[in-house]
């Protein structure tokens, strides 16, 4: 969990913050998480149409990378603005 403006923020949920049409603090946002946060949309070489844009699908996508036994894989998460 993180703390953000005294706002408990859980991860794979909307910051409280987060609007369709953005952050509401983007000017003051701290740099853990939001500021180092790279949604899989922005990543170079993405696979994801421009449809799943945040402001236009409504959701933030990110790619966690792990191990499962002996292969690597990546998990692309959803988060519903």
């Amino acid at each position: 969990m993180h703390v953000i403006n005294q706002r408990n923020c859980q991860p794979c949920t909307a910051c409280s913050h987060c609007t369709r049409q953005g952050c509401s603090i983007y000017d003051a946002r701290p740099q853990d998480p939001c500021q180092s946060f790279h949604c899989a949309w922005r990543q170079e070489g993405t696979l994801l149409p421009h449809n799943m844009r945040p402001d236009l699908s409504g959701a933030i996508v990110a790619v966690t990378t792990g191990t499962d036994l002996s292969r690597e894989h990546r998990v692309l998460e959803m988060v519903a603005l």
